[in-house]
């Protein structure tokens, strides 16, 4: 084709102006990661899941000798364990120790003790958030606006614990994200096997995401009325959580497909937290992850509340996996605020046990903006400008913590600006100008927005001429046959 047909073609200028706003959304989010995270300080799990990684990719074995486990740090020693024939190594989940390998093996590190760093990692973490914030933006921008698609997914990468978490360390969570992102974009586009491909890699990271993709997948059945998209769904997670536990045989002799979190480290930690009262334990630890001072997900994340209101009125047209996920969203932070103290542990910025149904929530959230009310519209641009705001300091501050036992009391973001409170005034006015600019073009772009369904709707509402047509048809073979999978249900219908 000429690039004179090539203009004639519909959609295809946008589908090229989409793949540089993707390009560019990938490039701004990893500039804004990698700094941090090699700024970052040293965190426990980061340490230990990097120093199984270095160790498989620079000796091929997962055992630690008596010199790696002397310079383990004491305060990080609580997570090594024994193998199955009594050697030493890290009890981390499979998928962010496998994650930490391929950094190594390219930067050729050498298995010397002194030779140890967590560059690798750090990188690693950075390349694995931006791509599930690019993922994000590819499934959002084939449902509303380029310019709504391409500020909230800013939002959710820059003014969330995305940036201090998932962009700034090796953490579980950064696979668990990076599956549920792809779940979307899988399911936005109907391929069913690769929502089953995804689904495995939140496996690996934290194998209760298994409450999430079963029920994605049987939700999706549901809305779709056919059997087969559950079927392929469940068929592939299931063979990947079964791949997950031969990993965790090799390593710890246990089949549970959780790496060194054995199903009697769940069941212990949760038996000894109900010891304390069952009724007291579940009620503080789930109000803790929601309202918690220090790791609360509506105290860090308020544009929740705020656009709560408005996903009530816009979903019933919400696409349906974008509901589903919400809904398992809910369900696994239920279950996980049974399995884990609501603090999950010392040392980090923000929340990070609520970041899985941050993930769930976000397609929702920024495709109901447009139904946001008047309240709603001029609270967005502040809400978002003071998250933005904070989660930059705690990017600059390289990972300041605070102790999981001043979590209902205090909030590490006070602590820093009582610590360095010359900083916080002229990062506050840069930061809330930024995210000021971006929050008004949201409001605007969407006042009277109408939804846009699919890229494929718009496609096939725009006429083609004959020239493109003619062009078309000998190079590609387009033919114009009704596509195999069911249409979901829309309406009253679609609602779960």
């Amino acid at each position: 084709m000429t690039d004179a047909q090539r203009a004639e073609v519909p959609g295809f200028g946008a589908r090229r102006r989409g793949s540089l706003r993707a390009l560019g959304i990938f490039a701004v989010t990893l500039a804004a990661y990698v700094p941090a995270a090699l700024h970052r300080r040293r965190e426990a799990d980061i340490y230990m899941a990097s120093l199984e990684g270095w160790r498989i990719a620079s000796a091929h074995t997962p055992w630690f000798t008596h010199e790696i486990v002397a310079q383990i740090p004491h305060t990080f020693r609580f997570e090594l364990g024994p193998g199955p024939d009594g050697q030493v190594l890290a009890h981390r989940s499979p998928g962010v120790v496998l994650a930490a390998i391929p950094g190594y093996v390219l930067a050729h590190t050498g298995d010397a003790v002194s030779a140890f760093t967590l560059v690798p990692t750090a990188i690693t973490a950075a390349l694995l958030a931006a791509i599930s914030v690019t993922l994000l933006f590819l499934t959002l921008t084939r449902r509303t606006s380029p310019t709504t698609a391409v500020l909230g997914t800013l939002a959710f990468a820059l003014a969330t614990p995305m940036w201090v978490i998932n962009g700034s360390g090796l953490w579980t969570h950064n696979l668990t994200v990076l599956g549920i992102c792809g779940m979307a974009w899988a399911a936005e586009r109907e391929r069913w096997i690769v929502v089953g491909l995804f689904a495995t890699v939140a496996i690996w990271g934290r194998v209760h995401t298994v409450l999430i993709v079963a029920i994605l997948g049987v939700g999706l059945a549901w809305s779709h009325r056919d059997k087969v998209i559950a079927l392929k769904v469940a068929i592939v997670s299931i063979v990947g959580t079964l791949a997950a536990s031969l990993w965790t045989h090799w390593l710890y002799g246990s089949w549970f497909p959780s790496g060194g979190y054995t199903a009697g480290t769940y069941t212990s930690m949760t038996l000894d937290r109900h010891g304390e009262g069952l009724i007291h334990y579940s009620l503080v630890n789930q109000l803790g992850l929601w309202v918690s001072p220090g790791r609360g997900l509506l105290v860090w994340t308020p544009i929740i509340v705020v656009l709560t209101a408005a996903v009530i009125r816009n979903w019933r047209d919400l696409p349906p996996w974008s509901q589903w996920l919400a809904i398992g969203g809910f369900a696994y932070t239920l279950v996980q605020g049974e399995l884990n103290g609501f603090s999950g542990g010392n040392h980090f910025y923000g929340y990070r046990l609520p970041l899985e149904l941050l993930t769930c929530l976000a397609p929702a959230l920024i495709l109901s903006v447009r139904r946001a009310g008047g309240m709603a519209k001029r609270l967005l641009a502040p809400v978002l400008s003071l998250q933005f705001a904070v989660m930059a300091l705690g990017a600059l501050s390289g990972g300041a913590g605070l102790d999981e036992k001043r979590a209902w009391t205090d909030n590490v973001f006070w602590q820093v600006c009582r610590e360095a409170p010359g900083v916080i005034v002229p990062l506050t006015v840069i930061a809330m100008g930024i995210a000021w600019l971006a929050a008004r073009i949201i409001r605007k772009n969407t006042a009277g927005q109408e939804p846009v369904r699919s890229s494929e709707q718009a496609l096939a509402a725009t006429p083609i001429s004959s020239s493109a047509a003619a062009a078309l048809e000998p190079t590609t073979g387009v033919t114009h046959s009704r596509p195999r999978t069911r249409r979901p249900r829309t309406g009253s219908d679609s609602a779960p």
